[in-house]
């Protein structure tokens, strides 16, 4: 990007508008997200969503994350019991985070999950799993973390064990080990979903 002082407000400034608007977009998606629940094979929702987070990496790559991920926390934070929008905010966190290499601090999105009940929509707990399975995937190659980033690992391993049917799908579980595929990925982290943990 252009280290020209005017291009770069001029980019952040419009950055700015782009992301909201795609935040807001997600909310207004609602029923097409509905559609999708009943009859999967209509990938409509699915596609637009894609192709969202390709336009939202591309942006991400050269405008600071965290007063986006903190505005996203907020709405979280008000909309508890709103699942269909908790669900559209973690999607949206998962591609504020991805990729960023921990300069953000995760702690405060794992202090929700706690709160979500183990009866909540599949649609909930399944982005909750990828969310917390992206960040696994960044935790192998990092070992420097904060008290608040370990204290967040115990978030995981309680809600995980909330919800064993869609942890199993979604980070995968070996029955004839009785262990996790990420059992190993990084030390102190294992995630063991079997009867037996929970």
């Amino acid at each position: 990007m252009s280290d020209n002082p005017k291009f770069k407000y001029l980019f952040e400034k419009y950055a700015s508008i782009f992301i909201t608007q795609t935040l807001r977009t997600f909310f207004l998606n609602e029923s097409m997200k509905n559609e999708y629940l009943i009859c999967p094979s209509d990938t409509f929702i699915i596609d637009v969503r894609a192709n969202t987070e390709r336009c939202l990496k591309t942006l991400l790559e050269r405008i600071p994350v965290q007063p986006y991920l903190n505005h996203v926390i907020s709405i979280m934070r008000a909309s508890q019991t709103d699942f269909s929008r908790i669900e559209c905010c973690l999607f949206f966190v998962s591609i504020l985070t991805k990729d960023t290499h921990f300069p953000v601090d995760f702690h405060e999105v794992f202090e929700l999950l706690p709160n979500f009940p183990a009866n909540s929509p599949s649609l909930l707990t399944e982005r909750c799993c990828k969310h917390l399975k992206d960040f696994i995937y960044q935790a192998r190659n990092h070992r420097s973390f904060s008290d608040a980033q370990k204290a967040s690992f115990d978030c995981i391993h309680k809600w995980l064990a909330k919800v064993p049917e869609s942890a199993i799908k979604i980070l995968g579980y070996d029955e004839n080990s009785g262990r996790d595929k990420h059992h190993d990925i990084i030390p102190d982290f294992e995630v063991k979903i079997g009867s037996s943990s929970i």
